[in-house]
């Protein structure tokens, strides 16, 4: 294996040592079989650093693809560091690792320099005194507590806890999950935590996730606040006990100056709102249509009395207690509000829902919220600093082509036509930091969420701009990956990073017990040209009398809004373990709504919609086509998640579903005239489809996989490649046949660019090849001269558009790449499919004979309930 190099950068202005950063590393394939035949080494010393590592993908030969890496780092502020991952003939182990232990109830943690325990039951964690220290010991505990609407406590009762016991730990991370109950077990709310702990450091990391399992009531597919499955409750907060304070010091950000408080007997500080121009923003209406944010940014309160205000709040809360030092930290204060941070004599509370809000707190039918904070025992105050801007590792562009583990992926020596609008979204005027302010995208319902501004290019002039959320539409969280693997700048990782959380929480509809069409889904962006009013991230609401799509006023997650590459991405790069589980929810998610439920019911009304349907149109005369999924994005999104969870997974159930699907939708020898692809407003999204198709392709390459079914895929795409040569034309010459003609439009030009360029790859005869290429680049000249002359051309979904389907190099990476792609003879094919009255019949029976064979009374009565 050749050595990895590895750049960190401290930009925060923030000295670090011994630092455990944490990121995926990506590895060409047939490179690395197996992780303990590595070290990491600071190159300027040439010496070795403590690390872990595990595998989380690997190549179709067993080589890893992707692991897991996490070393300790030292870095001055605003200095560089290089480190390198090399082979060796056999790795050392850790001198030093975490000590781990159980008791019956608890679990017992030993970093080297600080001793922990977590509670089995109740997940209280419990700072012991090491044993060279004075006894007896008044320990330090931490203990999630909540209260409801009518102030009674609840408290986590633990289902689940586990931890991974494998040795040469730098990071030991507890996994639980339950439910917040009272003292007579009634639930509140359900809960999932992981507990970090760091080898030779006294700081504890703690995520905490509340969860709504209820489905929602969402009469007539209108998805309000106010739903009778919401959970609403009036604070959760982190509660460390601890010996007497002595001394208090607050900062309102690590590069601050401390201040003291040790004259006063509590201490709050409260943030209220974002503190940002628009804080009182329509975003955040409530279930009643009210804005209940009382004041701009943060107070700072001393006994009561108001010591200190500001718009924005960092704040490090520390104290000197009896028994040593604790630091306390909330990740994402102000981004996340309303939070709070309260102190008393004995106590800290770290306030992630506060009770100061001026309204309950409403979790929706199937959301989630994770929030993270910190806690150090270190005598150093500044212990924690590292965590408002924690490492992030990067490695040039050049290793990520080589190491192929994003397909196609070249890094490009010249500057494209489209780059320059691309970087606006980083600097521009309405980068996509800036586009939070505009309809103040923040608090723990929003933030990471990405402003949908294209949504207000039909509006008024002074009228307020619509609040509408873009809900990961055409999938930005792959968009940002994608340019932070490009550039190695750190804000798209910070792009990447914020969106997928949010999406992974609020986003998806977490719960089983809806429609199986619903059912841990991906709800649409919300509406088109409409206000979002208090539907919040969740498409359609009651205060609007139509949808934007004529005819249509409600409905729920749906397959033409499934995007899972970049969740996947993230899970590598990031190691984000909830990403992960989000592809597989989402994949099997789009299993449920193409394949349907096995309720007879369902069954019924299938047949009804499909073939009877189709029986009667046969009477009529028509000559159809047997293929079961339309050529939409939908089956183009199915596609790609079924690839996306084969690919975290290697199970190949996945890859055969995937072949399924691509053979029941298209033929090589397609009449592609006859599916009336030129009715943009309708069929544009089969470019969706055919990106999928290469996707496909893309993954048997990467297995050497050239069997009938690469074959039919590629042939097929090849088929519908020619059809676009000869007939596809930009969508705005017939903007007659649009219901809104503008330059989203232009943007989508890039897809048909792209398509072209890999019918070129796939294409064995020259001649056709060089006729892909002169129509793409064609086509791309004309995307570029209107885009850069657009007003509107720094739209969220434009940019999006450009930020994953933009290559300015795709001529080379077609001829870099042709000549590795295997070439064959043409198969005969016969026809494409026929639908008669007799497949039609044959279908329908097939339909009952599983519904017969899997039904039960409460599946019937569970899915008539879910309609009613």
């Amino acid at each position: 294996m050749n050595p990895i190099d590895i750049y960190i950068d401290e930009t925060a202005g923030i000295s670090r040592t011994s630092e455990c950063v944490k990121f995926g590393v990506p590895v060409k394939k047939s490179e690395l079989f197996k992780l303990d035949r590595i070290a990491v080494i600071n190159v300027e010393n040439n010496e070795a650093v403590m690390f872990q590592a595990q595998p989380t993908a690997t190549w179709s030969d067993s080589s890893i693809k992707w692991f897991l890496l996490e070393f300790m780092v030292d870095v001055d502020n605003d200095a560089s560091a290089h480190y390198q991952i090399i082979s060796v003939d056999q790795a050392k182990a850790n001198p030093h690792s975490i000590k781990v232990s159980e008791r019956e109830n608890a679990i017992l943690i030993d970093t080297g320099v600080a001793r922990f325990e977590v509670n089995k039951q109740t997940l209280t964690i419990i700072k012991h005194d090491l044993p060279d220290q004075d006894s007896p010991s008044s320990e330090c505990s931490c203990t999630i507590e909540a209260e409801d609407s009518s102030q009674k406590h609840f408290s986590p009762s633990v289902s689940n806890i586990s931890f991974n016991s494998s040795p040469n730990k730098l990071r030991l991370t507890i996994e639980a999950s339950g439910n917040l109950v009272d003292d007579k077990l009634n639930m509140l709310i359900a809960y999932e935590s992981r507990i970090s702990f760091f080898l030779e450091h006294s700081h504890v990391e703690v995520e905490f996730c509340i969860h709504n399992p209820n489905a929602a009531a969402h009469p007539g597919g209108l998805w309000d606040l106010g739903d009778q499955g919401s959970i609403y409750f009036k604070e959760l907060s982190a509660n460390i006990r601890c010996p007497a304070i002595n001394e208090l010091t607050v900062k309102q950000s690590a590069n601050s100056k401390w201040r003291s408080y040790d004259e006063v007997r509590s201490l709050t500080i409260y943030q209220d709102s974002s503190g940002g121009e628009n804080w009182k923003s329509n975003n955040h209406k409530n279930r009643k249509g009210h804005v209940t944010n009382t004041f701009k940014g943060y107070k700072i309160f001393a006994d009561g009395k108001v010591k200190a205000t500001g718009d924005r709040a960092t704040p490090f809360v520390s104290a000197l207690t009896e028994k040593g030092r604790l630091t306390c930290y909330i990740k994402h204060f102000w981004q996340n509000f309303p939070t709070a941070i309260e102190v008393v004599p004995d106590a800290i509370q770290l306030k992630l829902f506060p009770s100061n809000y001026a309204d309950l707190f409403e979790l929706q039918p199937g959301e989630k919220k994770t929030q993270i904070f910190y806690l150090s025992f270190a005598d150093d105050q500044t212990d924690l600093d590292r965590f408002v801007k924690p490492l992030l590792p990067r490695f040039d562009a050049g290793y990520w082509e080589r190491s192929q583990v994003i397909p196609y992926f070249y890094v490009s020596d010249t500057v494209g036509m489209l780059d320059p609008i691309i970087e606006e979204g980083l600097t521009g005027e309405h980068n996509f930091f800036e586009k939070r302010e505009v309809i103040d995208e923040y608090g723990w319902h929003n933030f990471g969420e990405i402003y949908a501004d294209h949504e207000t290019l039909y509006q008024k002039d002074g009228e307020l701009p619509y609040i509408s959320h873009y809900n990961n539409q055409y999938d930005p969280i792959y968009g940002f990956a994608r340019q932070y693997a490009m550039t190695g700048d750190a804000r798209w990782f910070e792009l990447m990073d914020d969106l997928a959380r949010h999406v992974v929480d609020i986003d998806i509809y977490h719960t089983n017990g809806d429609r199986v069409e619903y059912n841990n889904g991906l709800f649409w962006h919300t509406d088109h040209y409409l206000d979002a009013h208090t539907c919040t991230h969740r498409t359609y609401s009651k205060h609007n009398a139509t949808s934007s799509i004529e005819g249509q006023t409600g409905g729920g997650p749906g397959a033409e809004h499934c995007y899972t590459t970049g969740l996947m991405y993230h899970y590598y790069i990031a190691g984000n373990k909830d990403s992960y589980a989000a592809v597989l929810k989402l994949a099997n998610w789009m299993i449920n709504i193409h394949e349907g439920s096995f309720s007879l019911l369902a069954q019924l009304l299938s047949i009804k919609k499909n073939e009877l349907a189709k029986i009667k149109q046969l009477i009529k005369g028509a000559n159809l086509v047997d293929y079961k999924y339309p050529l939409t994005r939908g089956t183009g999104n199915y596609i790609t998640a079924l690839l996306d969870a084969y690919q975290l997974t290697n199970d190949s159930c996945w890859l055969l579903q995937t072949e399924r699907v691509i053979k029941e939708t298209l033929h090589p020898n397609d009449n592609v005239s006859e599916r009336e692809l030129l009715n943009f407003e309708v069929s544009w999204s089969y470019v969706v489809f055919l990106r999928a198709l290469v996707k496909y392709l893309f993954v048997k390459y990467a297995r050497n996989e050239y069997d009938e079914h690469y074959f039919y895929a590629r042939d097929s795409f090849l088929t519908y490649a020619k059809w676009m040569l000869e007939n596809e034309r930009p969508y705005l010459d017939n903007d007659d046949v649009l219901e809104f003609p503008n330059d989203t439009w232009v943007a989508q030009e890039i897809r048909k660019v792209n398509l072209l360029h890999y019918a070129s790859l796939f294409e064995p005869d020259p001649s056709w090849q060089q006729s892909y290429i002169k129509r793409a680049q064609e086509l791309l000249d004309y995307t570029g001269s209107k885009l850069i002359k657009s007003n509107t051309k720094y739209f969220s979904r434009i940019q999006i558009i450009l930020l994953q389907n933009y290559e300015s190099n795709l001529i080379f990476i077609c001829n870099k790449l042709r000549s590795e792609f295997k070439e064959y003879s043409k198969s005969d094919y016969g026809k494409p499919p026929v639908i008669t009255m007799l497949k039609l019949a044959s279908s329908a029976m097939m339909k009952l004979s599983k519904a017969i064979k899997k039904t039960s009374i409460k599946n019937e009565i569970d899915w008539v309930k879910t309609r009613m």
